[in-house]
């Protein structure tokens, strides 16, 4: 019986294996075909049929970059030099999450091991598998994706539809995802997603500074944006956290079920009541389910520990992305780098 099992054990991860390569293959070619139609933005800055909008797109990622490299100290020698302005594929992260736990599904892949999410170039295939994922019984999320990072492996370009962002936001972008190529801790998803967050909103603000100055309508512009941002990450914090607390609880299936509804229907009512549903509109609060909530987690964990860090270090990036590299090793970095910073209590040259 052993003997069987083992067989059968290898027979699944050698399928498992198999089509992870054939999917990472199949994306590699997608990826390929990206990078090898851009160009650098300053040859395509030349073209005469350039259109305005682009145009001025492409000069504020080429000013973003000059300052994330300068004052940021962010890696940026390689990532967004180049745009391909013919590429017209919509990129698509599919995730999944049991129904009644905050518990993802996960993907393994040669190298990098077992991650929570799965990105597509082709919309098709991100279908298919949002089928076979609501086919198992899972809560499924299907979103597009703005930016995303090789982690300096090639060099990222900048693709059509990132020229369509407000200017703060794709700016934070840029910034989020050179972030993503300075510091990564290898299988620390919500720690990684969360050290971008803040590196992008902050690195925005101080770019925007830095070009408008402090008290100018453009940074107060910001600031609302990002007070608003921070309203809308406490309330799906809070809910996060209500739904989490049932699902630990020793009841039924069925009762879980009829108190996440409960939950769920009241969030909506009250969301719908509050100043940040102006900004963050909400169309169909069906997307809002466990799968949802676990990429909102992923990316809003805990920013406090990464703006006492900066305050720790008087705000000098340099020091703040070496410290972030030294000391958020181990199972848990959000810990390690939180004891770090209550041990020290002032930072020593």
């Amino acid at each position: 019986m052993k003997i069987k099992y083992l067989v059968l054990a290898l027979t699944l991860a050698f399928v498992n294996y198999s089509c992870s390569l054939f999917y990472v293959a199949k994306q590699g070619v997608y990826q390929m075909k990206l990078l090898a139609g851009a160009e650098p933005i300053e040859l395509a800055l030349r073209r005469i049929n350039l259109p305005k909008e682009p145009r001025a797109k492409l000069i504020l990622i080429s000013k973003v970059r000059e300052f994330s490299q300068k004052n940021l100290k962010l890696v940026a020698d390689k990532n967004y030099k180049n745009v391909n302005l013919s590429w017209h594929n919509i990129i698509h992260n599919v995730s999944a999450s049991e129904k009644l736990a905050f518990k993802p599904y996960l993907w393994w892949f040669p190298i990098i091991g077992a991650v929570p999410y799965k990105g597509y170039f082709d919309e098709k295939d991100a279908q298919a598998e949002i089928k076979r994922l609501k086919s198992l019984g899972l809560d499924t999320l299907k979103r597009r994706v703005g930016g995303y990072s090789t982690l300096g492996y090639f060099s990222d370009p900048v693709w059509p539809t990132m020229l369509e962002m407000r200017d703060e936001a794709l700016a934070e972008l840029i910034i989020h995802e050179l972030a993503h190529a300075t510091v990564y801790i290898a299988n620390q998803t919500p720690f990684n997603e969360t050290f971008a967050n803040f590196v992008g909103k902050t690195g925005a603000r101080m770019f925007y500074v830095d070009k408008f100055g402090e008290n100018s309508e453009e940074v107060r512009r910001l600031d609302k944006f990002y007070q608003h941002e921070k309203e809308y990450n406490k309330f799906f914090s809070d809910l996060y956290v209500k739904l989490d607390n049932i699902y630990k609880k020793n009841i039924s299936q069925d009762e879980k079920k009829s108190a996440q509804q409960k939950i769920l229907l009241d969030a909506q009512a009250r969301y719908e009541l509050t100043p940040i549903s102006k900004e963050f509109i909400i169309a169909d609060w069906s997307r809002i389910n466990n799968a949802y909530l676990l990429a909102f987690k992923a990316y809003n964990y805990d920013e406090a520990v990464f703006a006492d860090l900066f305050k720790l270090v008087n705000y000098d990036f340099k020091r703040f992305l070496a410290e972030v590299a030294a000391h958020s090793q181990g199972p848990d970095p959000f810990l390690s780098l939180r004891q770090y910073i209550n041990n020290t209590g002032t930072y020593e040259l």
